[in-house]
């Protein structure tokens, strides 16, 4: 019996590109978007919204 593991990918950079990318990660994957822009990182995490975009609730950002 196999089993499912949960699969977390990492993306450098939260710029159009960056987020475009991890938003079509997250329909298979939860993602850790990286920023070096603790303000960016904040507003991912509380509110989901990034570049006028509602992202993903399988996105979270860090600054670290």
């Amino acid at each position: 019996m196999k089993t499912k593991e949960k699969a977390i990918v990492g993306v450098v950079g939260a710029g159009s590109f960056g987020t475009t990318i991890a938003t079509l990660l997250a329909h298979n994957a939860d993602v850790l978007l990286f920023s070096r822009r603790k303000q960016i990182v904040d507003n991912i995490n509380e509110h989901n919204t990034h570049i006028n975009l509602t992202l993903s609730k399988r996105i979270r950002a860090t600054d670290q």
